[in-house]
């Protein structure tokens, strides 16, 4: 079993014995059944949930024993009550679906453990209680590197998580050599981006390049537009090549959209205005239009990124306070056979009815309103028609080859008569920018 460097782990604020409990007396089933597991909140009252490298909020979700990596997954329950949760790692292959391995294989002693770090918020008009735990840990050993989904649960089952959330472990054993640039066929070059690289294939034994090998890339952390599907454009003896020009192009987006709401105080930077409510405060952003039309123009963002930040209270964990966010989009334009949302990390770039806006045609706008927690905030407006998984962003915000995204290009090995899919390199890319 491979050692870490394991961050410590604060405990209740009142006494209360907790204890891990072995694998082998739990009276859990030894796999769950397959399904595609992804960054998702099955409880109205949780809200926040992160899952970044410790010390670094926004960070993909990461770990290694290379550099004694560790990951925090906190939320927050928008309750004054302490509850007892529980959490359990489950194994996933290079597509997120749940593995046929057995718990014993993957993990330590230990199958599920207790959340203890448990604090309640501090002088905030919405009491929430704030709860993280640090991965991996002294009770929860994990053994195999690949995909992984926490699950955080009440009670003794884990059938019925209140949230999942995504990790990964790497095992770094290829080197990627890439680059982000305008993408080369003649009709995309003004709108999208291609992601060209090589992997080398000295510091590991791939017996078949175009079956035991897996590649994802990821743009800003998306994962509708995730390219998966990729096979080698040609392999050697030292490196398989993944220089495509139409199979690895991404739209160019635009830079994000922002907002900071980390003062209710007074209006932050692009909040029109502040005003109480019975059910919380209202912080109205600033009336938006659309960009699809206007020329690219450089605005520093955080790639869709999010900072909790509070200059209301002494600690941004548990003195950031919630409020309702009034999101609105003026356009006489409807959008027919399917929705228009607004997205970044906040939501975990998922489409979901919280954060799909409404037309008001008296308005001649769409609207959204989002509860969210005091800080720094970048998102955009996407269409998604209700027959496909993925989104447009040329339809309101524009395409550009300048914009400057951040990709991640993941790489899935399984050797010969292997049963999963080890990570064996998670490279980050950036679009080259003349300034």
């Amino acid at each position: 079993m491979k050692k870490f460097l394991f961050a410590s782990i604060s405990l209740l604020s009142f006494s209360t014995a907790f204890s891990f409990t072995p694998a082998d007396s739990l009276n859990l089933p030894d796999s769950l059944p397959p399904r595609i597991y992804d960054d998702r909140i099955f409880k109205e009252s949780i809200h926040t949930v992160r899952l970044c490298p410790t010390g670094l909020a926004g960070g993909y979700p990461i770990f290694s024993d290379l550099d004694y990596t560790t990951l925090l997954l906190s939320f927050d329950e928008l309750d004054s009550e302490f509850k007892t949760y529980h959490y359990t790692v489950v194994h996933c292959d290079a597509n997120w679906q749940a593995s046929d391995l057995q718990p014993k294989e993957y993990l330590g002693e230990s199958m599920q453990d207790v959340i203890k770090s448990i604090q309640g918020s501090v002088n905030t008009r919405q009491q929430f209680v704030h709860y993280s735990v640090v991965f991996p840990n002294e009770n929860m050993q994990i053994k195999l590197p690949g995909n992984y989904a926490v699950l955080v649960y009440e009670g003794d089952s884990s059938d019925h998580p209140v949230l999942t959330a995504r990790m990964m472990y790497l095992d770094h054993k290829a080197n990627i050599n890439g680059k982000v640039h305008q993408a080369t066929g003649i009709e995309d070059k003004k709108f999208k981006q291609e992601v060209d690289f090589q992997i080398s294939r000295e510091l590991v034994n791939i017996a078949d390049p175009y079956n035991d090998i897996k590649v994802c890339i990821m743009q800003n952390r998306r994962k509708d537009n995730a390219i998966s599907d990729l096979k080698p454009k040609y392999a050697s003896d030292k490196v398989l090549d993944y220089n495509y020009e139409s199979e690895n192009v991404f739209e160019g987006g635009n830079e994000f959209r922002q907002f900071v709401i980390s003062s209710f105080q007074k209006p932050g930077w692009r909040v029109a205005s502040i005003r109480k409510g019975e059910d919380g405060l209202h912080l109205q952003v600033e009336t938006d239009k659309k960009r699809s039309y206007l020329r690219y123009s450089y605005d520093g963002d955080m790639n869709g990124g999010y900072e909790i930040k509070t200059l209301d209270g002494a600690n941004d964990s548990l003195g950031a306070d919630y409020g309702w966010v009034h999101f609105t989009l003026q356009t006489e334009e409807t959008f027919e056979d399917g929705g228009l949302y607004v997205m970044g990390d906040f939501c975990h770039w998922n489409y979901d009815t919280a954060n799909r806006m409404i037309y008001s045609p008296e308005a001649k706008a769409y609207h959204a309103k989002i509860y969210l927690k005091q800080g720094s905030y970048n998102y955009c407006y996407l269409y998604k028609s209700d027959s496909l998984a993925k989104g447009e962003s040329g339809v309101v915000e524009g395409d550009h080859y300048e914009t400057g995204n951040n990709y991640l290009i993941l790489v899935y090995h399984r050797a010969p008569g292997s049963r999963y899919d080890s990570l064996i390199s998670a490279t980050p890319l950036s679009i080259f920018r003349k300034e």
